[in-house]
């Protein structure tokens, strides 16, 4: 199954689309160019946005007392009372604007890194650091909790990568289901993604598959409500290998009575060979997929376990990644 929706992402403008950066320039991010093209685009600059200007001298977050502030060193104005409105502003705006299903920003910028952004403890130049969110990114998290947010520095790790992107064209897929108002649209999403999510979690799919089962009783917002909420739930972090295992084990289940005995034991090898990082994922969706083929097993097919994006998000490095951030 190779037609994929196209997400809708809300990105930091200096990844791609404007000069926008404190210094005039743009960010050149292999993985933003390479998503750009296949997803449908917002973009935000919150320090343009709260007038900071361009070029402009760089800013700080702070920590004074209970308040994180955002300072401009070189002319010692305080930006934050700015920043906070433009940011009250601009998720209104989102709010109100079409239903999107993630968030990429920029890494550790004061105002849209979602974490990791250098925090000064006190106004001196010399004071302690620690770590948090800048200002933009700590407001969508705080209204958009169930979307994914990552940042272009962080999606150079494939694990975190290819989870952000699961969690995108999955996230698309729902997203189309409710804005149908079709139960039966969902009922073909959950049962294509399926698999994939046994490998997230079994018992989260379990609770997916009860929401749908109770579909008749329920007003479909409210079942759209539910189903999304749990699905948020199950895609909060990235698979894990052992339950990647048991889905990979079901989807064998479907083709293993076609094959010989050589064919079986060899994929079970293979799976041990996954299960001690011998080999990379990759390997054993192949396989599945070249046998489902040859079977014409048309579920197996439909299945995005196999696909969940489009392969030309994948570039050849990623075949021998480990599954570790």
């Amino acid at each position: 199954m190779d037609n994929f929706p196209r997400p809708r992402v809300l990105f930091s403008r200096c990844l791609g689309f404007e000069a926008c950066r404190y210094d005039g320039s743009m960010i050149r991010d292999d993985f933003s160019q390479a998503l750009i093209p296949r997803v449908d685009c917002l973009a935000s600059c919150p320090e343009c946005g709260a007038g900071l200007g361009l070029p402009r001298d760089p800013v700080r977050l702070v920590r004074d007392g209970d308040r994180l502030l955002l300072l401009q060193p070189a002319s010692g104005k305080d930006w934050s009372g700015a920043m906070e409105a433009w940011c009250e502003g601009e998720i209104a705006r989102l709010r109100a604007g079409p239903a999107f299903d993630g968030i990429l920003l920029k890494s550790r910028s004061p105002s849209c890194g979602p974490g990791e952004v250098k925090v000064y403890v006190g106004r001196d130049a010399k004071a302690a650091t620690e770590k948090a969110p800048g200002f933009f990114a700590s407001s969508l998290a705080q209204a958009f909790p169930e979307l994914p947010m990552e940042d272009e520095g962080r999606t150079r790790n494939f694990t975190v990568r290819d989870h952000f992107l699961i969690s995108l064209y999955c996230r698309a897929e729902y997203r189309a289901a409710r804005e149908s108002h079709d139960v039966r649209s969902l009922l073909d999403v959950h049962t294509r993604w399926k698999l994939l999510f046994m490998a997230y979690s079994p018992t989260v799919t379990r609770v997916l598959g009860a929401i749908l089962a109770a579909n008749k009783r329920r007003p479909p917002e409210a079942l759209f409500e539910d189903y999304g909420r749990e699905l948020a739930r199950l895609l909060s972090k990235p698979f894990r290998y052992t339950s990647m295992i048991n889905a990979l084990q079901h989807a064998f289940g479907g083709l293993s009575e076609a094959l010989s005995p050589a064919e079986r034991a060899f994929f079970l090898a293979t799976l041990e060979e996954y299960r001690d990082e011998r080999i990379p994922l990759s390997v054993l969706l192949r396989l599945l997929k070249g046998w489902a083929l040859a079977q014409g097993n048309a579920y197996l097919l439909s299945q995005r376990l196999l696909s969940p994006y489009p392969l030309d998000l994948v570039t050849i490095t990623d075949s021998g990644k480990g599954r570790h951030y």
